[in-house]
């Protein structure tokens, strides 16, 4: 049996006008954000002092998301982003590379004055260092390095590796089938 190849089509082009009251994002934009850091509604509300229940209606999509909801979420990814990278810059080139997990809200704000919202200048969650922690180790581990990290005196692999994954303790303990 013989196979060909359909010819070339051309790429159907469709122009639109701007359309300004297109709002820029959506209801998705924020929920995809917000998982991609590991955030609850419950923890991202206070940080960015808006209303629970605006706030989840415009993630239903019955209210309109505005930019500086993203704009917000986009400089905390930022910060993880640039988090991870420095971790992953300081990381020694040869030996077991053991990375640390803040503790507590206060040292995390001591060791990042600047990680705060735009709008607000409130300070962001110390589970954002988590994320930038577990992402530095998922990508020093697919280098071939051997990753340790430390939350205090503890062991804090999983949950820095969960975070960075955008998984929650009730998402993984349902992917792992524990209780």
């Amino acid at each position: 049996m013989k196979v060909d190849l359909a010819g070339v089509s051309p790429a159907a082009v469709c122009i639109r006008e701007d359309d300004i009251d297109e709002p820029p994002y959506l209801w998705s934009d924020l929920i995809a954000r917000r998982n991609a850091l590991s955030l609850r509604v419950e923890d991202l509300v206070p940080v960015l002092r808006v209303d629970l229940r605006k706030y989840r209606s415009r993630e239903t999509g019955a209210l309109e998301v505005g930019p500086e909801l993203v704009d917000e979420l986009i400089a905390m990814e930022e910060f993880v982003a640039g988090e991870a990278a420095r971790i992953i810059a300081a990381a020694p080139a040869e030996g077991t590379v053991v990375l640390r997990a803040v503790v507590d809200q206060a040292e995390f704000e001591d060791a990042h004055p600047d990680a705060r919202t735009l709008r607000d200048l409130a300070a962001y969650p110390l589970s954002l260092q988590h994320v930038a922690v577990g992402r530095a180790a998922g990508q020093l581990s697919r280098h071939g390095c051997v990753v340790e990290v430390y939350r205090g005196e503890q062991r804090g692999d999983l949950t820095v590796r969960r975070l960075a994954a955008g998984l929650l303790k009730e998402e993984t303990a349902r992917l792992l089938g524990v209780d």
